[in-house]
């Protein structure tokens, strides 16, 4: 291997002012967000960010005053020294829903053989490309041809029923909600964190998107996890699912709950009744229940709750001393004694359970009662807005100031002038 030595000098005073630079923002450099890209990831961002001028000056503006970067996929390569295949390797790909809406959107269908919408053509184009490189057909090829051999009638209908399965995330705002990713969940395991997710507790229409959320963010940590020591996140990750029947159906969590605590993270369902999670999970339900480790029993009167915890405690064993007396002509007496079990706490008895009790059971100890906790004695009571109405967050307040730069007098800033 040749390396060729380059004998640069000293700069002296001001002489690296007559250089021209090309900018990366530090944050892809600092911000723990970024720390996946690659170098040359990063060098062609900045070149990106040095054509943005060009942009501007020549007007390449959307109806939003958006700008549009022009950059040769050829110059690119020059600049970077990299082959075309490496270089559209760290071009960002679009892989959201809003894409697959698009697909189905294109997918145009029509009583003729030689009729070819935009997806065709695009399937086609992709399989043309992994043939040119020796590589295996894509799954999305072979199971697209699958719905063209269907013919007209049938692609008709199926095509129907999967726009009516998606109709909501046709509204302009579950769109735009779904446009970019800003929740970074694969960077929960990284740093001590909390993610707030907020759904309706009376309209359960886009319940749905909260459970997409949670099988993303569940998919995310578990791969990550692998590549951790001992498979493992460093930080635990715990998940505190209150109305968890009203979150909709997340995919496979009967198995989820049962492996994702090997990867330093743990589910806390919270439910109003037990017959709440078998509507939901149907015969999950008791695997679900089976699986965490803990049960906690806040109250409540609903039949099939209360059933299950007194069978859950058990029996207690209770002398019994039956006494009988014949006061006829030849008086009698006699008394026998016997032990027999009973619920230790009867479904009656449960029901009008003292509200300031509860029911706690974990894993290798037998169930007892305890005292629910007051929340006001709590040294860090005083910063809720329970408290104290000022320490309340406004979330719309916060959205409108997000991304904005609030620098103070002391700070340095570098002004720079476009156009």
């Amino acid at each position: 291997m040749d390396i060729t030595s380059l004998n640069l000098d000293y700069f002296y005073a001001h002489e690296s002012e007559q250089f021209s630079f090309f900018r990366i923002p530090k944050t892809l450099i600092s911000d723990i967000r970024y720390k996946h890209l690659s170098s040359d990831a990063k060098i062609l961002y900045g070149l990106m960010l040095d054509r943005m001028g060009l942009s501007v000056k020549n007007g390449w503006l959307d109806e939003e005053n958006r700008v549009f970067i022009y950059y040769p996929l050829e110059k690119a390569c020059q600049d970077l020294n990299r082959s075309k295949n490496k270089l559209t390797a760290l071009l960002p790909e679009e892989r959201n829903l809003n894409l697959v809406l698009d697909l189905l959107n294109s997918i145009e269908l029509r009583d003729d053989p030689e009729f070819k919408n935009a997806v065709d053509t695009l399937m086609e184009q992709l399989e043309t490309r992994h043939k040119e490189q020796n590589k295996p057909v894509p799954f999305c090829v072979k199971q697209y041809k699958k719905f063209q051999q269907a013919g007209y009638k049938v692609g008709q209908s199926i095509l129907a029923t999967a726009n009516a399965h998606v109709a909501t995330l046709e509204l302009d705002e579950v769109r735009q909600f779904l446009s970019k990713d800003e929740l970074a969940l694969d960077t929960l395991g990284d740093r001590y964190t909390a993610l707030f997710i907020i759904t309706s507790d009376t309209d359960t229409t886009f319940n749905f998107l909260a459970a997409i959320l949670y099988t993303q963010m569940f998919d995310l940590l578990c791969d990550k996890a692998k590549d951790c020591p001992k498979g493992r996140l460093p930080i635990h990750v715990r998940c505190i699912l209150d109305e968890f029947a009203n979150l909709g159906k997340i995919p496979n969590f009967e198995v989820l709950v049962s492996t994702i605590r090997s990867r330093e993270i743990s589910v806390a369902p919270i439910l109003q009744t037990k017959s709440q999670l078998k509507a939901r999970y149907k015969d999950h339900a008791e695997t679900i229940v089976g699986n965490c480790d803990s049960f906690l029993f806040l109250g409540g009167k609903e039949e099939s709750t209360i059933k299950d915890i007194s069978e859950m405690l058990g029996k207690e064993t209770i002398d019994s001393r039956n006494t009988s007396q014949n006061t006829g002509r030849d008086k009698t007496f006699g008394q026998s004694y016997q032990r027999i079990g009973r619920e230790l706490l009867s479904k009656d008895e449960i029901a009008s359970m003292d509200g300031g009790k509860c029911i706690v059971q974990i894993k290798g100890c037998r169930p007892f009662f305890s005292k629910k906790y007051n929340l006001t004695k709590h040294e860090n009571y005083k910063y809720l807005s329970d408290a104290d109405p000022k320490n309340e967050f406004d979330v719309r307040k916060h959205l409108k100031t997000l991304g904005r730069v609030q620098a103070k007098k002391s700070d340095v800033v570098e002004v720079y002038s476009v156009g």
